[in-house]
């Protein structure tokens, strides 16, 4: 973390299958480089334990509410939604972000908890740059809630929103 702290030219970075997550300081460590850097644009957590600490999404949105570059974020295959938190958290980091413009949340655990989708809709309403959201094969009942999503977020498209009921 340290190293993308101080990097000024970096763009994009591919961290996926790194086991972040595995220990509870990973992502406070890559919250405070999100923070500090200035020049990322991509990153990929995909196929790590995000999610597996209940702090993991809290750092995460430490990170997210306080960058100013980071416009693509791909967490797929992660464990986000496993705390009841988690998209507590998420919620807040969409609500005072304003670079995201593609989020991969998709092969989680987001509906294990009932609120999940909720939460996600409640930080797309003060959000003005997000532009994707997949929230492929996770647990939520896409009848019940995507017409409403649809209604409340018309800037947003919604890819592969198959999810596994």
């Amino acid at each position: 973390s340290k190293a993308l702290k101080i990097n000024t030219s970096i763009q994009k970075l591919y961290l996926n299958e790194n086991e972040i997550g595995k220990n509870e300081t990973d992502m406070k460590y890559l919250s405070e480089a999100l923070i500090a850097n200035n020049s990322l644009k991509d990153l990929d957590l995909n196929w790590n334990e995000i999610g597996k600490n209940k702090s993991d999404l809290f750092y995460l949105s430490q990170g997210l509410k306080k960058n100013k570059n980071l416009q693509n974020l791909y967490l797929f295959n992660n464990i986000i939604g496993n705390n009841k938190e988690d998209l507590i958290y998420v919620k807040s980091a969409l609500e005072e972000n304003r670079t995201l413009k593609e989020l991969d949340l998709s092969w989680n655990c987001i509906g294990d908890n009932s609120n999940d989708f909720e939460q996600l809709a409640e930080g797309l309403k003060a959000n003005i740059t997000l532009m994707i959201l997949n929230l492929a094969k996770n647990k939520i009942d896409c009848n019940e809630n995507i017409q409403a999503f649809k209604n409340n977020n018309p800037g947003v498209i919604l890819v592969s929103f198959f999810a596994d009921l």
